[in-house]
């Protein structure tokens, strides 16, 4: 069967003036890619298209492209190229661009080859058999996969399980991995990655503009209940101590009814001193400035964060609760994750309950951590209902 022509159409033109449709292309050879690749590609494209012996060299030269002829042509100088036969092309080509490489480079490359932190168990199985085909391991082949999939897979719960399997082959290994791998990864949709409680109300989508009154991001100036305030660091009315620019004057607050001055130093960065103004017997609602945490005890002497007088234009829900036989008024707070109470209060009405160890961990809104005392468990009654709480 002689060839005569080949068109752009991948359709040669035979010697009886007949033409044969052939299926597939095969692409001129590029001189970085794999020979071997690309003769593996041909032999398939031969066996699809039922080319006869006689034909593979002549299509195989038309094919490869003008450069790969032109190197060929020159490897078997002084012959010429349409004398040799299908196999001698293949060898000589085999020849020049992939030449015999060291075992034991190849093997190197694979003993130190790891799983990569982005790479899946079926990416590094795939190069682990390419870089195993130039090592030669023959019936060792299976142990050295198996071997280098244990040791070298970055996931230790994977590792540790392929480790106590007895009898592990290189199938099941891969089993394994991919199996275990693909449960951690579901695992990691369903959970959130931190384990942290969560102290915090429920709030609106905030805004970009910040108040410039109370530094919040619900609202502007106009509407904010704090813009007819008086500054408690620079006296001037129209924003809170919080966003003042002169705040690095220290100012805090006191208990009013027994008088008492502050002992110690307060939990926060700032010290507590006695609070002045006519507003100073209105003092009865405490509560944590970041963590909107709040608690109504008007007479406790507490070194918090913040004071806000009971005029204010907009209070919190308080519900009156019995907490060990103790009337205790407390804040609502749909958004938070605990029960939670300020420590000098819990001393100083409950100084007989001791304290268990805490693992739970408390942050603000803004993902602050908040130091937790301990938990305690109390009997609490509410108007037509007892229970017990974890405080």
């Amino acid at each position: 069967m002689k060839i005569i022509n080949y068109d752009s159409t991948n359709r040669y033109v035979l010697g009886l003036g007949l033409k044969m449709s052939f299926l597939g292309n095969i692409k001129e050879f590029d001189e970085s890619d794999d020979i071997e690749l690309y003769l593996e590609r041909l032999h398939q494209y031969f066996k699809a298209n039922s080319v006869k012996d006689d034909a593979k060299a002549p299509i195989l030269l038309t094919l490869i492209g003008p450069k790969p002829y032109g190197v060929l042509r020159n490897l078997v100088s002084p012959k010429t190229v349409d004398s040799l036969d299908f196999d001698t092309i293949v060898k000589e080509l085999k020849s020049h661009y992939a030449p015999k490489k060291l075992v034991i480079s190849e093997r190197f490359k694979f003993y130190k080859r790891d799983q990569l932190p982005s790479e899946s168990i079926s990416n590094y199985v795939v190069e682990l058999k390419q870089l195993a085909s130039q090592c030669n391991f023959n019936s060792f082949l299976e142990e050295a996969l198996r071997d280098r999939l244990v040791c070298g897979v970055n996931n230790e719960a994977i590792q540790r399980k392929l480790l106590t399997e007895h009898s592990l082959t290189f199938t099941k290994a891969v089993e394994l991995a991919v199996s275990m791998e693909l449960a951690s990864n579901e695992l990691k949709s369903f959970h959130s990655d931190s384990s942290a409680s969560n102290v915090n109300k429920v709030s609106q989508r905030k805004v970009e503009r910040k108040c410039t009154c109370c530094g919040e991001v619900n609202h502007g100036w106009v509407n904010c209940k704090y813009k007819n305030y008086s500054c408690n660091v620079c006296k001037k009315k129209g924003h809170l101590a919080k966003i003042c620019r002169k705040k690095n004057v220290s100012y805090n607050f006191s208990s009013h009814d027994n008088g008492n001055k502050p002992r110690g130093r307060s939990s926060s960065r700032t010290r507590f001193k006695h609070s002045q103004g006519k507003n100073r017997k209105n003092v009865n609602q405490v509560n944590f400035e970041n963590s909107e945490v709040g608690l109504s005890e008007g007479t406790q002497n507490l070194s918090l964060y913040k004071v806000d007088t009971v005029n204010t234009l907009s209070q919190p829900f308080q519900v009156k609760v019995v907490i060990e036989g103790k009337l205790v008024s407390a804040e609502i707070d749909t958004g938070a994750g605990r029960t939670v109470m300020a420590q000098s209060v819990f001393s100083k009405l409950f100084p007989n309950f001791y304290l268990c160890k805490s693992n739970v961990r408390l942050n603000t809104y803004m993902k602050e951590p908040i130091q937790v005392a301990g938990e305690a468990i109390v009997n609490v009654s509410l108007p037509d209902n007892k229970l017990f709480v974890s405080y």
